[in-house]
């Protein structure tokens, strides 16, 4: 969730240059993420961050960035934590043979959307029934509590719905 701070009037950048060449592409792009559901169409909105295109090594593919470093990065109330440098993962890397890069986006993507519809499945959660004994399960680390409830089926924790 993105907390914006208090008393923040919306931002409307303008979008970035694209070469003309390119349009066509960007286009399809942006399609093929609306029907995947990674983005939605909207009619209007008092918000606009531009989005900054990289070819891919294989020049039929294209990365679409959002740069919000003039819009949203600045209105945001940010938790603040320390990232490594650079030449810290370099030494934890060194001595090391073989690297590749990999683009992990479209499974990522099916990934997340087959955990979602897992966990939101009858395989997985139940409704509750007020006939069967409850049991609450709780977990906690240094960053927070958590608690599940739960009906126990076959020997088996199924959290309630």
């Amino acid at each position: 969730e993105l907390k914006i701070k208090e008393g923040t009037q919306p931002i409307f950048h303008r979008a970035y240059d694209m070469p003309y060449a390119l349009k066509e592409k960007v286009d399809l792009e942006l399609s093929k993420m609306v029907k995947a559901g990674i983005l939605s169409k909207v009619s209007f909105s008092n918000w606009a961050s531009p989005i900054v295109v990289v070819p891919k090594k294989n020049p039929d593919e294209l990365r679409i960035c959002v740069d919000f470093k003039k819009t949203l990065n600045r209105v945001l109330d940010s938790d603040h934590c320390v990232l490594p440098l650079p030449e810290d993962i370099f030494a934890c890397l060194s001595g090391n043979e073989y690297f590749t890069v990999i683009d992990l986006k479209a499974d990522c993507e099916k990934a997340f959307k087959e955990s979602k519809q897992l966990l939101s499945s009858d395989k997985l959660l139940v409704h509750y029934n007020p006939k069967l004994p409850i049991y609450l399960t709780c977990d906690s680390s240094g960053y927070g509590v958590g608690a599940i409830l739960s009906h126990r089926l076959n020997d088996e924790d199924r959290p309630i719905l």
